[in-house]
């Protein structure tokens, strides 16, 4: 059987979004410098990209963060292992300057594509997700093209943890595995999810990255006749 602790993704992404009210024109490269959230170097030059900002929506990159920020949704994720601990501060620091900003729920993410040893592995990965039994004489040539599993987190408080399993687009043959874990307040509340985004990041990362080896560990060992 293929130990969970045996399968690394290729490439791994991490992000945060929050649910509340927003002025997307705030967050520009040169804000994050100025309120010491970013190095100077990071908010000019290649470090730097600006797509679009305007008064409903800023799309930039700043250094190794990237930001999506409508009037309903602040999302900024990374790509970069080394830097998943400063988005977290980053994005805590963030709100505490911004103090007054109603925030009511927040998505913990984390992306994988992972890799298969062989085409019979990616394919058993899809047969044990999806057995195509069910479609025999229904369609021709049936495979999995995308599944999402909802369902609780493990922990002392269980939130709301969706699963995606899908085909790579960037790895072949390869599987990508998307989770996200959901926290909500009853009422505007920002320093309750800025303090459980503080305190829950490292768990909720590891917990995903953990889950996602192991599901494919799963889906990888060999199946016995009593099963």
């Amino acid at each position: 059987m293929t130990q969970a602790s045996e399968l690394t993704p290729e490439i791994e992404g991490v992000s945060v979004v929050l649910v509340g009210s927003f002025n997307p024109a705030i967050f520009q490269p040169q804000w994050f410098a100025r309120m010491g959230l970013v190095r100077p170097q990071e908010a000019e030059g290649e470090a730097c990209k600006i797509e679009i900002v305007r008064p409903e929506v800023t799309v930039c990159t700043v250094g190794p963060f990237h930001y999506e920020v409508d009037t309903v949704r602040f999302a900024a994720s990374t790509t970069s292992l080394d830097a998943l601990t400063s988005l977290r501060d980053l994005v805590v620091n963030t709100f505490r300057i911004l103090e007054h900003t109603p925030l009511t729920a927040m998505g913990l993410n984390r992306h994988m594509h992972f890799k298969m040893a062989s085409e019979a592995d990616y394919h058993d990965v899809g047969h044990r997700l999806a057995p195509k039994a069910l479609w025999d004489g229904l369609i021709a040539n049936p495979g999995l093209a995308s599944l999402q599993i909802s369902g609780l987190s493990n922990g002392n408080r269980p939130r709301r943890f969706t699963v995606s399993v899908q085909p790579s687009s960037k790895v072949k043959p390869g599987v990508f595995i998307a989770t996200n874990e959901e926290y909500k307040v009853e009422q505007e509340n920002a320093p309750e999810l800025l303090t459980l985004l503080q305190d829950n990041w490292e768990s909720t990362q590891r917990g995903a990255r953990t889950m996602a080896g192991e599901l494919l560990a799963r889906c990888l060992a060999k199946v016995t006749d009593a099963e």
